[in-house]
């Protein structure tokens, strides 16, 4: 199966249930920066699967958490070999809206860097 890097980001790189969410973030090991808390664990699908969280509270308006979003997505598409077979759970801090697409795939790569 190739993971490919095309313009899309398709169901089943996405954690959609509240279940899957819980599970990463009971059993899952956290990692944090100054602009994220990631909580990975190890799937048995063979490739990655992406959930993230940004709340109101911590990162303001719902134009800011789109911006976080869409950027935390990028740098999953593009970079998925980093994230092997784990199940990622991104929490954004508030400053995060801030960071352009190299400094937060930077950010994400040094986290992942102490995982292995």
């Amino acid at each position: 199966m190739t993971l490919g890097s095309g313009p899309s980001f398709p169901r089943k790189f996405r954690l959609r249930k509240s279940s899957e969410f819980e599970t990463v973030l009971r059993k899952g090991r956290r990692l944090n920066s100054s602009h994220y808390v990631i909580y990975c664990h190890r799937n048995s699908f063979g490739y990655p699967r992406l959930g993230t969280i940004v709340s109101a509270k911590r990162c303001g308006g719902a134009v800011k958490r789109n911006r976080i979003k869409r950027v935390l997505r990028e740098v999953f598409r593009l970079n998925k070999h980093i994230f092997d077979s784990y199940d990622v759970v991104v929490l954004a801090k508030g400053d995060s809206h801030k960071l352009d697409l190299e400094t937060a795939t930077d950010d994400i790569g040094k986290l992942f860097e102490r995982l292995s």
